[in-house]
């Protein structure tokens, strides 16, 4: 089984669900996710006290993508 990432609009509503006060085994089956996967994005995005935002998540993980290719592409 392939992993895929999660989208930006995945992680829009993880944020508006989590907002709602849903759990997240909740909200893994609306998204078709496993609650582990919404438990790793959250702990990865929200160090230091932060808020989880959405946008910002997905400029890290952009980020972080981009990085690996140009590594990648070294080798």
């Amino acid at each position: 089984m392939k992993y895929k990432h999660l989208n930006l609009e995945e992680r829009e509503k993880l944020f508006a669900y989590k907002a709602l006060g849903k759990t997240l085994r909740w909200i893994a089956k609306r998204l078709g996710r496993h609650h582990s996967t919404l438990v790793r994005e959250l702990d990865r995005h929200t160090k230091h006290w932060k808020p989880y935002l959405p946008c910002s998540a997905q400029k890290e993980a952009d980020r972080v993508s981009n990085r690996q290719r140009q590594r990648s592409a070294l080798k």
